[in-house]
């Protein structure tokens, strides 16, 4: 099998830190370790799209998704983001903090986002699926990143309680009737570009004090 091939497949699947890791550290790259970074996060719920009724075919309702998901990722990537995982139906991206504007692209990237979804529902009505409404958070906080895993299989990924937070803060948008939701962590490292209005309190678990939501105005 042709190098070329296995380092596409492994930029596939993997994505790209991992083969620069595998480029700069050979076999090291493989041992268990992980690392604490502040990071801006952001997610994003795909679960909204659905079809009414049996209209298009299970290869259609694929292509649709597929298209859907390049644009997303077209969009996360012209904002600088970097994709950690597909998660079925949601996507998980983080801006390294020590990039000045993170916060504030990554928020753009939401917008965007919204604009892609709108666009999309002009296109997919006419087949049968349904509006997509978009649910999306962004948080800024601490993460370890790293191998994680077994000597069977390893996925360099993240953990910790912001992650768990994002999920939340993904979830909420149900419940405020909102598109997207940005923690107050991320909300103060933003330029004055980006407008906001507060939302709701809510408690992240290892932390005294609420976190405040904010919508972007």
């Amino acid at each position: 099998m042709k190098k070329e091939l296995l380092e596409k497949a492994l930029q596939l699947y993997a994505g790209e830190k991992v083969l620069d890791r595998l480029h700069k550290l050979g076999e090291k790259a493989l041992d268990p370790f992980y690392e604490k970074h502040l990071l801006t996060l952001y997610g994003q719920d795909l679960k909204s799209m659905y079809v009414n009724g049996e209209v298009v075919s299970l290869d259609e309702l694929m292509q649709f998704k597929y298209d859907y998901m390049n644009l997303l990722t077209n969009n996360i990537r012209n904002h600088s983001g970097y994709i950690e995982h597909y998660e079925r139906d949601f996507i998980l991206t983080f801006w390294e903090t020590e990039k000045k504007f993170h916060a504030t692209d990554a928020c753009k990237c939401a917008l965007d986002a919204i604009k892609i979804a709108e666009q999309m529902n002009e296109k997919w009505n006419q087949y049968g699926i349904s509006n997509i409404k978009s649910k999306i958070g962004i948080v800024t906080g601490n993460v370890l990143l790293g191998n994680f895993g077994s000597d069977h299989r390893l996925m360099y990924s993240l953990s910790g309680e912001i992650v768990n937070f994002l999920h939340k803060v993904v979830d909420a948008n149900t419940k405020f009737n909102t598109q997207i939701l940005v923690s107050q962590t991320t909300k103060v490292l933003t330029t004055e570009e980006i407008s906001f209005i507060p939302v709701e309190e809510i408690m992240i678990k290892g932390k005294k004090e609420p976190e405040i939501l904010y919508a972007i105005n």
